[in-house]
């Protein structure tokens, strides 16, 4: 068997594309001007090449749907996806925005996006070796693996992308920190894969708050009542002098740097292991102002096999300061490229997350921020740099005093969060998983809870994983305490949705606990809720619910309507809608509106990949929106994609749910019809 999930390797290919001259760039070699038309026919080929790659690649098995649905090659069964499309839009999906809702329109509209992706990420198709179990042997019989001519056409295609690519988008290095720092720099990089998660523009933030990803950021960010004045006053002190030094007229960084140092060495003071240091350059590729470090010593080294070569020490804070705003650069970028920096030359950072605060100082605006590897990285591409702002202060000394009790507090939370840090990024000494929420140890249970008797009872939660591999995907596979282990090693018992701000809880619990002396012989409507862990002091919480596995091609299991194929649909059309609206119409009795009741969020009972079973039974999820009809609104940054009744920011209406069916059943109608 080839080895074709290795990166494709080289040949020539027998398609036909659209006919040019000899001398254009995309046929490499040659030597000439490059003019717009030469521009525009090298887009196209960009273009032909894609499709021709995914022609290629499209003429292997659909045979993803038999695998398990854990696996990860499994495609949904309405997702008939060749190889090509499976995997092109996988690699599309890896390196997007969160902003770039339509993965398709990259595939023939955008040459640049197709460039950059090749670039970065190797394609991988797997043999059957790879993608079969024992019982599913007989279901694909006559397929064969890539052969060695294959993967040669399969590169060339991609070498013609890339010719044509490099002309047409240059390759060029990160930038250093202070260029990083100017805005034609950041502009450009944060809209290519190299992009740091740092809200600069809005849509490359981090993609799940880092506040809930490591216990020091809760601790920074919660709201923690100050102690007595006592204990606060070497932090009242810092905070006056610092409101003094950053308004003072100075005339050079490293004074005003110097200043700051002997401030912050009050509060975090140095000893053997930790140590402050100024104007450090890193592997030459920049400078950062204050540095203050654990150093690991030989013996902790050695005990885990760290040469002396290693990176003796951890980074705890790393500040940056600038006379003035926007003088040379802006420090928050700077600080944001020098801790990409760090994780570039520190793999091994990426693996536990790298916790590490950063402080930026432009005059008296102070920016305090939490840097984090957004993913665990791997050898080839590290994780991708997070950093989250969370808090903006003004240093000065204000007779009102209310600027200086901020920072005040900020000083404080900061000293007690710091000491939170991991004593190492090695990691068998370190207990995190980089993307995962790891600040939910346990949660109290609900009514639903098997051992519930008291609404105070705290039982213990473990988050294990994503239930997809999508980083913007908030709902994870859990462990908790007191449930049966149900499903298989690894997934855990249960799932755990994390929400920021409101979630319709008592509408999940009017939809999953169904009144049966009303609703005699009806199943619940919604997941069950286990239990819930609370952190009201950073408004975030997860939400402890049953687990709606996906059907096995043997075995039962859950999809939503959107993953349903449309010809298992057709059938039972009339009695599916008929089970949608007697949910909508319990949430009307009971004074209640959904609001996105999309095909996504409604899961419906298979009793295999490709029969539903019966009696039928659909469940709700999602209810971030859900509230009562006289309060609930619809979010002002809803996709205007989705035909949602009402307006943005608006009420939902008591009709409305009934509408997002109806509309969803039309549609389908009119599949039935048109095709």
């Amino acid at each position: 068997m080839a080895l074709a999930n290795s990166a494709i390797s080289s040949s020539s290919v027998g398609l036909k594309r659209p006919c040019s001259d000899s001398s254009s760039a995309f046929t490499p070699g040659g030597t000439r001007s490059y003019s717009k038309h030469q521009k525009q026919e090298d887009r196209g080929g960009i273009l032909w090449a894609t499709q021709n790659l995914m022609s290629v690649l499209s003429t292997y098995s659909k045979h993803f749907i038999f695998l398990g649905n854990d696996h990860p090659w499994f495609c949904p069964p309405n997702m008939m996806l060749s190889a090509g499309d499976h995997l092109l839009t996988a690699l599309l999906r890896t390196g997007d925005s969160p902003d770039n809702k339509v993965i398709s329109n990259y595939t023939c509209s955008d040459p640049s996006r197709i460039v950059e992706l090749l670039r970065y990420h190797s394609i991988k198709l797997p043999t059957f070796d790879d993608i079969t179990e024992e019982k599913y042997t007989t279901m694909i019989l006559g397929q064969k693996d890539p052969s060695a001519d294959d993967w040669r056409n399969i590169e060339l295609l991609r070498n013609k992308i890339l010719s044509a690519g490099n002309h047409l988008y240059p390759v060029t290095d990160k930038p250093s920190l202070s260029v990083f720092g100017k805005h034609a720099a950041w502009h450009k990089m944060q809209n290519s894969p190299l992009a740091i998660l740092c809200h600069r523009p809005a849509a490359n933030r981090p993609h799940i708050p880092l506040k809930v990803m490591h216990s020091a950021f809760y601790e920074f960010c919660k709201d923690t009542p100050c102690p007595a004045d006592k204990e606060m006053e070497a932090f009242r002190r810092v905070a006056y002098n610092l409101g003094g030094h950053l308004t003072e007229p100075l005339t050079a960084e490293p004074d005003r740097a110097d200043r700051i140092l002997q401030e912050f060495r009050k509060i975090f003071p140095e000893d053997m292991t930790k140590k402050w240091s100024i104007e450090k350059k890193y592997e030459n590729k920049g400078r950062v102002d204050l540095l203050y470090r654990k150093y690991l010593s030989s013996e902790y080294r050695s005990r885990f096999g760290e040469k002396e070569k290693d990176q003796p020490y951890i980074d705890l804070i790393i500040i940056e300061v600038k006379l003035e705003e926007g003088e040379n650069g802006d420090a928050f970028l700077q600080l944001c490229r020098y801790f990409d920096v760090i994780l570039e030359g520190n793999r091994r950072l990426c693996e536990t997350g790298a916790p590490t605060f950063l402080i930026s100082m432009s005059g008296p605006n102070i920016k305090l921020c939490g840097g984090w590897a957004d993913n665990p990285g791997t050898p080839e591409q590290p994780g991708v740099p997070a950093v989250d702002v969370f808090n903006s202060l003004f240093a000065c000394q204000d007779r009102a005093g209310d600027h200086a009790e901020k920072l005040v507090k900020a000083l404080y939370s900061l000293s007690k969060a710091v000491p939170l840090l991991p004593s190492c990024h090695i990691p068998r000494d370190f207990t995190i998983t980089p993307d995962i929420p790891s600040i939910f140890k346990n949660y109290q249970l609900s009514k639903a809870h098997p051992l519930f008797r008291d609404a105070e009872d705290v039982l213990p939660l473990q988050i294990l994983a994503r239930l997809q591999a999508d980083l913007r995907y908030s709902v994870f596979h859990a462990h908790a305490a007191g449930l049966e282990d149900q499903v298989q090693e690894g997934k855990g018992n249960c799932v755990a949705k994390l929400v920021f701000g409101y979630y319709g809880l008592e509408v999940h619990q009017a939809l999953e606990e169904v009144d049966q002396a009303l609703e005699p012989s009806t199943l619940s409507f919604a997941p069950k809720l286990y239990g819930q862990s609370l952190k009201t002091d950073i408004n975030a919480a997860v939400y402890v619910m049953e687990r709606l596995p996906p059907p096995k091609w043997n075995m039962e299991g859950w999809v939503t309507l959107h993953d349903l194929k449309a010809d298992l649909v057709f059938p039972v059309l009339d009695e599916l809608v008929a089970i949608l609206k007697k949910i909508v119409g319990h949430l009307e009795k009971c004074k209640f509106a959904h609001g996105d009741l999309r095909p996504n969020n409604m899961m419906i009972k298979m009793s295999t990949t490709y029969e539903i079973a019966q009696p039928m039974h659909v469940k709700i999820i999602n209810f971030e929106w859900a509230g009562r009809i006289d309060s609930a609104r619809y979010p002002l940054n809803r996709s205007t994609s989705i035909r949602y009744p009402g307006e943005a920011g608006g009420l939902i209406g008591s009709t409305d749910d009934c509408t997002m069916i109806n509309k969803w059943e039309q549609d389908l109608r009119n599949a039935m019809v048109f095709g």
